[in-house]
């Protein structure tokens, strides 16, 4: 139960964060967005996969980590830069953008791993494309479909409510159905509805809801900490946390420097993202339920969310 509530909680921030992506907003910083996410995943995971093959992990065990510390938590950046209302600005907008690349990544590796598992290249190609099929069908809706909907509903705030969480919560299921992430639904939910007239409202009237369950996900997050806490386990861990909070920030600034970016706005942006996120969780816990990882593996990454959650945020 408190699983699902948890993975509520998430879905539920990421259609507020697919509330704020409209592209119009973001496209003079999608440029920078991309190169500096994608290219922090590949030098922060390849750097991850040697340091744990160092400590002797199995490469299928160093993959899974590598993978895992690549993401920073959408969770954690976003309810900071809501909090401090730094979303609108530059760095916060750069920060936003690449936690959206991350997301989209992770959301194709958690659809594709169970896949693998198969041996099917084939059935990959088919599931990929069922999902470019489903998004495409989205967005025709909310060009189509959705203003004449949320404008007969936004005559009512009550209506308004119910309404914008009935539509993050069919699209949920609607992934989590055809075997996708309920998470990534609700934020490609959001993303529908941003260019509404009615974003900003939908934001506000949803975000108490989102605080309350998110909560939730965090005790979950502390409930999957199983097992004895040796004192290899907690020297790896802090090595692990070192790399993520001082290496991927100086990862993402070096490729906003290469963009031009002043040297306040990349340290921003940087030092927001120097965590590991609530995807990377939910990979690993995806690899030791196929049965290919420890359940060392999960507290040692759970024990690395901690540390760089906590740490990050101050």
């Amino acid at each position: 139960m408190i699983e699902l509530l948890a993975r509520l909680g998430v879905a539920f921030l990421l259609f507020i964060v697919g509330l704020s992506l409209d592209f119009k907003v973001l496209k003079d910083v999608g440029g920078i967005s991309v190169v500096a996410g994608v290219g922090a995943m590949v030098v922060v995971s390849a750097l991850s996969f040697l340091i744990a093959l160092r400590f002797g992990f199995a490469y299928t065990s160093a993959l899974y980590l590598a993978a895992a510390l690549a993401f920073s938590s959408t969770v954690v950046v976003v309810k900071l830069l809501s909090d401090k209302r730094e979303m609108d600005t530059l760095h916060g907008r750069i920060a936003l953008g690449i936690l959206i690349v991350e997301d989209f990544v992770a959301a194709l590796m958690l659809m594709i791993v169970p896949v693998m598992s198969t041996g099917s290249v084939s059935i990959i190609f088919m599931e990929i494309g069922k999902a470019l099929l489903l998004i495409f069908a989205i967005f025709i809706i909310s060009i189509f479909i959705l203003p004449t909907l949320f404008s007969w509903a936004a005559k009512t705030p009550e209506i308004l409510y119910l309404a914008s969480i009935a539509w993050a919560l069919l699209i949920s299921i609607l992934f989590h159905s055809l075997g996708f992430s309920l998470e990534i639904g609700a934020l490609l939910a959001g993303m529908a509805l941003a260019s509404s007239h009615y974003s900003l409202e939908i934001s506000n009237k949803t975000k108490s809801l989102r605080d309350f369950f998110v909560v939730l996900f965090f005790v979950y997050f502390g409930s999957q900490l199983a097992g004895p806490l040796h004192a290899d386990m907690i020297i790896e861990a802090i090595i692990f946390s070192a790399f993520i909070l001082v290496g991927k920030p100086l990862v993402i600034m070096a490729f906003m420097r290469a963009f031009g970016y002043k040297k306040r706005t990349n340290f921003f942006a940087g030092i927001g993202l120097a965590q590991i996120s609530e995807f990377s969780l939910i990979l690993v816990l995806l690899g030791f339920t196929l049965g290919v990882v420890p359940q060392s593996l999960v507290s040692l990454t759970i024990l690395i969310a901690l540390i760089t959650i906590a740490l990050s945020s101050y």
